[in-house]
């Protein structure tokens, strides 16, 4: 049945998802377009436009993502989650259907996204965000801070920041599931009307939350690597430097990110199937 459940979902998400696929893909296309002929070309409108296009795509990003979880708010808030919650599976496997599909579109219209603003930086001959030359400026620098295997440490940041990148994508994709189940949870134990302003409540808790933690975990990494300048960090072991602080800010990220996102998915779960009361 749970087999049953992903293909239903596939099947009712196919056609949005290969829209916003198309779509996105054109704008790029069109972008790579844009910069081969600014080579050529000097004008002030063809320079504007890839940012332009760079703005609708990540639009448009977020408007698959939130279209997506939209769904799984119809589940909870809609008379559609009657019939679908009376099929013959754990109320959670909604959850964890929506979360697979949902992160999978995001995943590919993201990695389209920075392939074609590196596709478009190779076109155009400029950098907007450093993405086609990444390995080669990070090699660079390592090889500048007299680091070894400066090669690999480029490698292996840029597979981190990869990583880090999906964890935190996934964290917020989570966190808006999260809340929903929340406050689907708060308004049907309370019999609270304003379902929607209790979602809201909870979304502007969480990510108020988030921020406060990130903004103060990054202060402490960058206090961190001012004692290092400073040569009074007290653990010499680990010698601090542009890879290391690379390599630590990566690692707390996809820990701490990772971590909460498993947390707040458990807590879903356990609302979903003990103490769902729609």
């Amino acid at each position: 049945m749970n087999n049953r459940l992903t293909k239903l979902e596939y099947n009712e998400t196919k056609k949005i998802a290969l829209l916003f696929i198309t779509i996105l893909s054109v704008y790029q296309v069109i972008s790579i377009i844009i910069g081969l002929f600014s080579r050529h070309v000097k004008s002030s409108l063809l320079s504007d436009l890839p940012i332009i296009i760079m703005l609708c795509s990540a639009l448009g990003i977020i408007t698959g993502t939130v279209i997506m979880i939209k769904r799984f708010y119809n589940i909870l808030f809609s008379n559609e989650g009657l019939i679908k919650l009376a099929m013959p599976v754990k109320n959670s496997e909604h959850l964890k259907v929506n979360i697979k599909t949902g992160l999978i579109l995001v995943y590919i219209l993201v990695f389209i996204f920075i392939a074609g603003i590196g596709l478009g930086e190779i076109s155009s001959g400029e950098r907007f965000w450093g993405v086609a030359n990444a390995y080669k400026d990070l090699k660079t620098f390592y090889i500048f801070d007299d680091l070894t295997n400066a090669g690999m440490k480029a490698a292996l940041t840029i597979i981190l920041h990869v990583i880090t990148v999906a964890v935190i994508i996934a964290n917020l994709y989570i966190s808006c599931n999260f809340a929903i189940t929340l406050a689907s949870r708060i308004t049907g134990k309370f019999n609270i009307i304003q379902k929607n302003g209790v979602l809201f409540i909870c979304l502007i808790a969480i990510y108020t939350i988030k921020v406060i933690f990130t903004s103060l975990g990054y202060r402490l990494l960058v206090y961190i690597d001012d004692l290092a300048d400073q040569n009074a960090f007290p653990i010499k072991a680990f010698p601090l430097n542009t890879y290391t602080f690379n390599l630590s800010l990566d690692i707390s990220c996809i820990v701490i990110y990772g971590l909460s996102a498993a947390i707040m998915y458990l807590i879903c779960k356990s609302i979903l199937d003990n103490k769902l009361d729609i």
